[in-house]
């Protein structure tokens, strides 16, 4: 599900439709374009998440945990703004081309979700999954 920016209307994702993968560098402009930041931050931002997603495949997909050094980095407020707690990828935005980027399909990865879970300075203050698409009959 997805949200669309311009309209704020609510739209599921076509079951049939296969994801296109963006470029690099088209994701680097979006993350750009809705954050201000640096060409070299956006793309550091992209590797920062990327070794998160990583991080959840190695670990069977459990939640990531940043820890209070990789909140304070930079490419964690970059992360912040374009992966909002609690929020869903619009449909033109740079989470939305985050997430077709970084995720695989053929393993059912669907979402990049980024929350708030306790107090800031807690340890489990802030976490990043990668959810499934898992249907079971």
């Amino acid at each position: 599900m997805t949200i669309d920016a311009q309209t704020g209307t609510t739209q599921a994702r076509a079951p049939e439709s296969i994801p296109t993968v963006p470029k690099r560098d088209q994701v680097i402009e979006l993350i750009i374009r809705e954050t201000g930041c640096s060409w070299r931050l956006a793309n550091s931002t992209i590797n920062w998440v990327s070794g998160f997603v990583d991080e959840a495949r190695a670990g069977q997909y459990a939640t990531q945990y940043p820890t209070t050094r990789q909140m304070r980095k930079p490419e964690y407020r970059i992360f912040d703004q374009v992966v909002v707690h609690g929020g869903v990828a619009a449909v033109g935005s740079a989470h939305e081309a985050l997430e077709a980027l970084l995720l695989r399909p053929d393993l059912d990865e669907t979402t990049l979700v980024h929350d708030q879970r306790d107090e800031p300075g807690s340890p489990r203050y802030c976490v990043v999954q990668v959810c499934l698409n898992v249907i079971r009959t």
